[in-house]
């Protein structure tokens, strides 16, 4: 490893989650960047990233409306049950798994050749509970960015994201 600093780790560009997001649920979902930023809600779904020691480095929060779509629209699920999510804690344990799929390509992006690798740790329900260390990153990340998420035919929330 060399002894150069490595540059922080990239946020994703609003075409590499709209790209994400439409390859893997084969739809035309909308993603546009939010024009202001919005305090992120304490409820959802998080997805932590992590370098190779374990630190948080970065995270990607959505709606539990977008969790449950997103899950569900990944293998074909029927889209009803994801119109009677509310909080997290009505999100499928199903729909979680699968989302945890496209967190993982989320994470992805995240790496580059001058930052720490880093790769998906947990996707847990907000209220579930975080780590301290994750609820730091939340509460005061180097970077941020929000965007609006709308998959068709299931679910429209935020996607945040968290850059230590």
């Amino acid at each position: 490893m060399s002894t150069q600093a490595l540059d922080p780790v990239p946020v994703p560009r609003l075409e590499e989650i709209k790209g994400t997001f439409c390859m893997l649920l084969a739809k035309d979902v909308r993603v546009e960047q939010c024009k202001s930023y919005e305090k992120h809600s304490d409820d959802g779904v998080i997805s932590i990233v992590r370098d190779d020691e374990g630190n948080a480095l970065a995270a990607v929060q959505v709606d539990a409306k977008i969790a449950a779509g997103a899950g569900a629209a990944l293998t074909l699920m029927p889209a009803g049950p994801v119109k009677e999510v509310k909080t997290s804690a009505d999100v499928f344990p199903t729909h979680l798994e699968n989302f945890r799929e496209i967190a993982n390509v989320l994470a992805g992006l995240m790496n580059s050749q001058s930052s720490p690798h880093v790769t998906l740790g947990e996707v847990i329900r907000i209220a579930d509970g975080l780590a301290d260390d994750v609820r730091e990153l939340r509460a005061n990340p180097t970077r941020r960015d929000v965007f609006d998420i709308d998959i068709p035919g299931y679910s429209a929330g935020r996607l945040y994201v968290f850059v230590r």
